[in-house]
């Protein structure tokens, strides 16, 4: 939509929408800017500020929530920034996916780490590796570790794999856990 840098073209398509809308679009910022290292504080404050500034008497960012941009992040995201809306729209199939489940659902997958990681392979696809992995990591952090790069993955798969005890394991976050415990 438009031209523009992605925050533009996402403020253009919000700035129709109802003021819940537009904060629900502000959430999905703050997710998507959270796990970028190579994304200073400020700037993530400045971002999401765009976003609030649509939303007449904006509420604030939670204290806690905000001193969350000051932990730096989990990646950098250099090579993925060109992949931004694609990362939104993940996020976005991501909720959805977890709003699709009934409470009891709900509550068990974002209890279960290895539940939500399965949320997560069927709402990710090639493109959103990386933030797939990040927002595992950020929700799991003792099961799931900060390596999101793909190809950082599969190098310290490839390195391992021939254990039996790793290449036993059914998928790639099982292999690293189980590398990890090595």
């Amino acid at each position: 939509v438009g031209s523009g840098s992605w925050l533009d073209k996402l403020e253009a398509q919000l700035e129709v929408l109802s003021a819940d809308e537009i904060l629900l679009g502000a959430e999905l910022v703050f997710v998507l800017l959270l796990p970028q290292s190579d994304t200073q504080a400020a700037k993530k404050r400045e971002q999401l500020s765009r976003v609030l500034a649509l939303v007449p008497d904006a509420p604030s960012v939670p204290e806690r929530l905000d001193a969350a941009f000051d932990g730096g992040g989990v990646a950098n995201f250099s090579t993925a920034k060109s992949w931004t809306p694609a990362l939104l729209r993940f996020i976005i199939r991501l909720a959805v996916r977890l709003k699709e489940l009934n409470e009891p659902q709900r509550e068990a997958v974002l209890s279960d780490a290895w539940a939500f990681r399965d949320i997560v392979a069927e709402v990710r696809t090639s493109t959103d590796q990386m933030m797939a992995n990040a927002i595992k990591h950020e929700l799991f952090p003792d099961f799931f570790e900060s390596i999101i790069s793909p190809s950082q993955r599969d190098q310290l798969i490839r390195t391992f794999d021939k254990l039996s005890d790793v290449a036993d394991e059914p998928d790639s976050d099982r292999k690293i856990t189980r590398i990890v415990e090595l």
